[in-house]
């Protein structure tokens, strides 16, 4: 892998450089002797796996959906920004859809460790499932978890976002779970939709993808959250009400 990661550092094109680095991090996951469980990673004794074999095998499909994939004209752009303040000009997007960060109690990137001490040199992360700077848990049940105040205040302010850039009849696809925690649970999705009438959505629809079991020590059961797909719509006439 670090004899790989080496001859992919000297490629001077930075898109053919992303490709192929792109394709060595999903090959470590495969061989390594650990494997993601919930938040975290754990130990898991495999045979040894040809990584070339795996590495070459993973470009070569990557490489095929480049020449079958029809891909637009446009140059997409990326970039790395806060979704709370961040604001784009208003009325440009056509669309969004996202999955934000779940609602729990685990640093999401511990079950990354592998990958970012391997290639990004990033071994310790703080990076929780909220930031919360100013939680103050305003139209959310008070008997609510502190971390559910504050995962909700921050989607009041991402919502907002949303409205504000979303051109009218423009929609947004979010990919939301429910809350587990050792006492209780919380279903974030039916709380966000509130959250969202309030600023100016219409609910399109909201779709139940699974239930997933919430236990307590890994055998008391706790109750069942849902992990469900929220379709929001900004009306064709629209002002911002949150």
């Amino acid at each position: 892998i670090y004899f790989f990661h080496k001859k992919i550092q000297e490629i001077e094109d930075a898109r053919v450089r992303g490709l192929f680095l792109l394709a060595l991090i999903d090959t470590s996951g495969r061989v390594a002797n650990v494997v993601k469980v919930g938040g975290s990673l754990r130990k898991q004794k495999k045979p040894p796996l040809p990584v070339k074999k795996l590495f070459l095998g993973k470009v070569k499909k990557m490489l095929l959906d480049l020449q079958t994939t029809k891909l637009p004209e446009i140059e997409p752009q990326v970039f790395e920004a806060d979704a709370r303040i961040t604001k784009l000009k208003r009325d440009s997007v056509g669309s969004v859809i996202t999955s934000p960060p779940y609602l729990n109690k685990i640093e999401y990137t511990k079950v990354y460790k592998l990958e970012l001490g391997l290639f990004f040199q990033t071994q310790e992360t703080r990076l929780r499932a909220y930031i919360a700077d100013e939680a103050t848990g305003r139209d959310v049940e008070t008997k609510t978890p502190w971390i559910a105040r504050a995962y909700f205040d921050d989607m009041r302010k991402v919502l907002r976002n949303m409205f504000h850039y979303l051109r009218p009849g423009g929609r947004a696809v979010i990919v939301i779970g429910g809350g587990c925690f050792p006492y209780e649970t919380v279903e974030s999705d039916d709380i966000l939709i509130e959250e969202a009438k309030k600023i100016g959505f219409t609910l399109i629809d909201k779709i139940v993808a699974r239930k997933v079991q919430c236990m307590r020590n890994r055998t008391i059961k706790v109750g069942t959250v849902r992990e469900s797909i929220i379709i929001l719509e900004k009306p064709a006439a629209a002002r911002v009400m949150g």
